[in-house]
């Protein structure tokens, strides 16, 4: 069996990134409060939040003005990764958004978000690199959107019974995420050593469901996040402490939780996925059965020539999935340029693939050359991402093409990136794909490509060689920012694995 590769399981810190963004689904929302928070990850210290609400005034009318400072330090697979979050939101007085930035960095790398709210739109522009791009996020009628989810039911008493449904900006798919806020029941807590009346409540999001017990004026106590996650108030001392123990907390009636300083487990080993039994020689597998459970997005089902996917009858949100790898036969390639225009959309420029960077383009055109079988030249551009990257788990930070193609270092989903980015620049039409794939006993998450060459076929420039064997499943696909999709899924799904070949 291979050893889990340094390049894989690149989706996770991520996931992170997002967690620090939703550290409440209710805060107070007025002016002048201030909260310290503590991360920690099953128990153990990871980092903490700062969020603050400040009266301001914005384009000459009263605002108000919330900052937040996050950071995360992890270890996966053996490597020390960093993140260091800072966000700007400026919203009315009733706390709808009007402006906001977002800046995540890790290990010198930055991605900066800035994101414009306007009627019936989000006009968002990224940064990364020397890289820009655009899109446009457009808000449904009717839909209430909030900057991020620290304002939730700010405003309005809280009382048990109370629901609210909200939407907003998903930094990494720049699309609309819902939530749904539910205040539960009214306890009596107590946080390291004081009582609280706190009321529990409960918010379904895209990455699971968040239980967080909250005081009546909106203060956060504690958040029980999915993966294991937690946010929990903390004085400033402790929550800068990275080697606290996590506070004593109980509801009243049940235990408290332990305050025992653990040593942090590699976050990318514990949300994996064990398999029911070892796969011997995965990188060879040409087919695949597998039954998969926790999916309750439709949209992460895939099926396609390559992949199938059906439910499993009496059974809630659980597919088969038979993936079949073959080697694609050069002779049958399309021929370049493709001029299908349902394909022209994937040969475009998009949000972290800046294919019209000079320095993309030319390296695509140099690849490329005079080639006009579009396999090939596809199969030429994965050859040279996986010769020339290297792998650099430490990085845990969105990247666009030219940022990583000035820093070809990275994890699958830079691979991925840059891959995409060349073909498409070479006039060859191509998605990144988000999934899992087989190593060693378990599923990490994983990116790789997929290349129109008149079917679509897939590419994984983090291993050599352009076959890519049937434990790759993929669960979304589309540009950079689709592949984040696969968040949803993380720490939510059972694998048993039915048949290989």
């Amino acid at each position: 069996m291979s050893a889990p590769c340094p390049r894989r399981s690149g989706l996770l810190p991520l996931l992170l990134g997002l967690a620090a963004c939703l550290p409440a689904p209710v805060q107070a929302g007025t002016a002048g409060t201030e909260s310290w928070l503590g991360l920690y990850f099953n128990g153990s210290k990871m980092g903490w939040s700062r969020i603050r609400v400040l009266p301001a005034t914005f384009r000459g009318k009263p605002a108000l003005k919330t900052l937040l400072t996050s950071v995360t330090r992890m270890e996966l697979l053996g490597n020390k990764v960093s993140q260091d979050i800072s966000a700007t939101l400026y919203s009315d007085r009733s706390l709808a958004p009007l402006h906001q930035t977002y800046v995540m960095k890790s290990n010198g790398s930055t991605l900066a978000l800035t994101a414009e709210y306007r009627p019936g739109r989000i006009v968002c522009v990224l940064k990364s690199g020397t890289g820009t791009s655009t899109k446009v996020v457009p808000v449904p009628k009717g839909v209430k959107l909030v900057g991020d989810s620290n304002n939730v039911i700010a405003g309005k008493p809280i009382a048990v019974g109370l629901k609210d449904t909200f939407h907003y900006l998903n930094p990494l798919t720049l699309a609309l995420d819902r939530t749904d806020v539910t205040v539960q029941a009214q306890e009596t807590v107590a946080l390291g050593g004081t009582t609280y009346t706190a009321f529990r409540l409960t918010s379904t999001t895209p990455l699971g469901t968040l239980v967080s017990w909250q005081t009546s004026t909106g203060e956060m106590l504690k958040g029980d996040m999915p993966l294991g996650l937690s946010m929990i108030k903390e004085d400033r001392a402790a929550a800068l402490n990275l080697k606290s123990a996590m506070p004593a907390f109980a509801v009243s009636g049940s235990a408290p939780s332990a305050a025992v300083y653990v040593p942090p487990s590699d976050f990318a080993v514990s949300t994996a996925i064990a398999a029911n039994r070892p796969i011997e020689s995965p990188r060879t597998a040409r087919a695949l059965a597998l039954t998969i459970s926790g999916l309750d997005n439709p949209e992460r089902v895939i099926s396609d020539s390559r992949q199938q996917a059906a439910p499993v009858a009496g059974q809630e949100h659980t597919y088969t999935f038979r993936v079949t790898a073959r080697r694609f036969d050069p002779a049958r390639s399309a021929e370049l340029p493709v001029t299908d225009p349902a394909l022209q959309p994937l040969l475009r420029r998009a949000p972290l693939l800046e294919i019209d960077n000079p320095r993309v383009l030319s390296l695509a055109r140099r690849l490329r050359g005079g080639e006009k079988n579009a396999y090939k030249a596809a199969r030429k551009i994965h050859e040279w991402v996986h010769k020339n990257m290297t792998g650099d788990y430490s990085i845990g930070v969105p990247r666009s093409c030219t940022d990583v193609l000035e820093r070809p270092r990275g994890v699958c989903r830079d691979y991925a990136t840059l891959a995409a980015g060349l073909c498409r620049a070479a006039g060859i039409p191509s998605r990144v794909v988000g999934g899992i794939v087989y190593a060693e006993g378990k599923f990490f998450y994983h990116a790789w490509t997929e290349c129109w060459v008149g079917e679509w076929v897939p590419f994984d420039a983090t291993q050599p060689g352009s076959f890519v064997d049937a434990t790759h499943v993929k669960f979304a696909q589309g540009d950079v920012t689709d592949m984040y999709n696969v968040a949803s899924i993380v720490g939510r799904i059972k694998v048993n694995v039915e048949s290989v070949e």
